[in-house]
């Protein structure tokens, strides 16, 4: 029996993205009164060339909003956690525009999967030491229950985090029951 899953999941904007927004602003705002000032200045020097200028730079000083708009839509981050059988992979959705494959597991070879707040199961999630490379795709979501995956891959321990449905949580558990532990409230 073949198993095809795919859920998505919304990452909540954090505190870092307020301050990259409120960054992405003030440079924008700055660019833009520097265009502008420079703008007043060649306008006084040309007088003849004035009408061009402030076409110019208006251009210039809009050219700059449209493309601090569009780098704050790329702070829009969807997860895509896709299970085809026993792997499970992980896309990255920015914008509703760009995908990119962040990690493909196979769960066969996963060492454990638990709740984060399972506290039978979670001594390496709360104990883990530097050497462990950690791979976070969750949504940040305090509603959504959080887990991780405990794998070696690419010569190294690596744990991933996120937060899957119950209907992955479930079909991972059929292909290794002894890692995948379910979680009950």
């Amino acid at each position: 029996m073949d198993v095809f899953i795919e859920e998505l999941v919304r990452k909540k904007r954090d505190r870092k993205d307020l301050v990259k927004a409120v960054g992405l602003a003030c440079a924008a705002a700055l660019l833009s009164v520097v265009l502008f000032n420079t703008m007043l200045i060649l306008t006084s020097l040309y007088i003849e060339f004035s009408g061009l200028f402030g076409s110019v730079f208006t251009l210039l000083i809009a050219g700059v909003w449209f493309m601090a708009y569009k780098i704050y839509n790329s702070f829009s981050v969807e997860y895509e956690y896709i299970v085809i059988n026993s792997s499970l992979d992980v896309d990255k959705i920015m914008a509703k525009r760009s995908r990119k494959r962040m990690t493909s597991i196979d769960i066969k070879n996963a060492e454990l999967m638990a709740c984060v707040d399972d506290n039978e199961n979670n001594s390496s999630y709360k104990h883990r030491n530097a050497n462990v490379k950690i791979r976070d795709y969750s949504a940040g979501n305090e509603y959504l229950d959080t887990y991780f995956i405990e794998y070696n891959a690419e010569g190294q321990r690596q744990m991933l985090i996120f937060q899957p449905t119950q209907r992955i949580i479930d079909a991972l558990w059929k292909f290794n029951p002894k890692a995948v532990k379910k979680y009950v409230h």
